[in-house]
């Protein structure tokens, strides 16, 4: 399907679609991330755009013809900042993209794209308290989650700290801030492998409870 080919009233709802799609997938922790380029981001929510557009009831929808009134119902945020990450943060990106494809949950998102269009009609969203209140659980399941799977790393070196502390102690004589550097290194990237099986298993279930959480937040959306 070639979107400039739409009649225009087809093709201002093929705009909208485009427009919610982006901001999922500008907004989907996997594949948010600023290692993915913007022009894969776009290609995607093209494609996703593209793929639900024909299951889409778009008959009826009264597309604003101001300018202020479309943004109000189009209105995208963008929760994500830019900050600089550690190489063990970047791995943990990139393995979770990995786990994302391996347990097939793309078909979940493009399974949600589409059941959002049947749940929520376009331009008639809502956002009661409950969406809030909703959000906010799952971001501290979310922060919870984080800990979890840092904790292997972060326990492991914070008794490399405490031993390289007593070493230096007992052992003034010897320059332990030579030595730490190395051994943290060492111990973080032996702890990392050896917790990667645990990794995995808290990233596949976090994407089985995805589906779940999205569709709660599309219904509590929909009233």
């Amino acid at each position: 399907m070639n979107p400039l080919s739409l009649p225009f009233e087809q093709f201002e709802c093929f705009v909208l679609i485009l427009i919610r799609v982006l901001a999922i997938v500008l907004v989907l922790p996997v594949v948010s991330g600023r290692q993915v380029p913007m022009a894969v981001k776009l290609g995607l929510s093209l494609v996703l755009a593209l793929v639900v557009h024909p299951t889409v009831q778009a008959t009826g929808v009264a597309v604003p013809r101001s300018g202020l009134a479309l943004l109000l119902v189009v209105s995208v945020m963008d929760p994500q900042g830019s900050q600089q990450l550690s190489i063990i943060a970047i791995f943990e990106h990139l393995l979770a993209m990995f786990l994302f494809f391996v347990f097939n949950v793309h078909h979940v998102l493009i399974q949600g794209v589409a059941e959002s269009f049947r749940l929520i009609p376009l331009l008639q969203g809502r956002y009661p308290l409950s969406v809030m209140e909703q959000l906010l659980r799952n971001s501290a399941a979310l922060f919870v989650t984080a800990i979890q799977v840092g904790a292997p790393v972060m326990a492991v070196l914070l008794f490399a700290n405490l031993s390289m502390g007593l070493i230096a102690k007992t052992v003034p004589q010897m320059n332990v801030f030579i030595v730490a550097f190395p051994v943290q290194i060492g111990v973080g990237l032996l702890m990392l492998g050896l917790s990667l099986p645990v990794t995995a298993g808290m990233f596949q279930r976090i994407f089985v409870t995805l589906g779940r959480d999205v569709g709660v937040l599309l219904r509590l959306m929909a009233g």
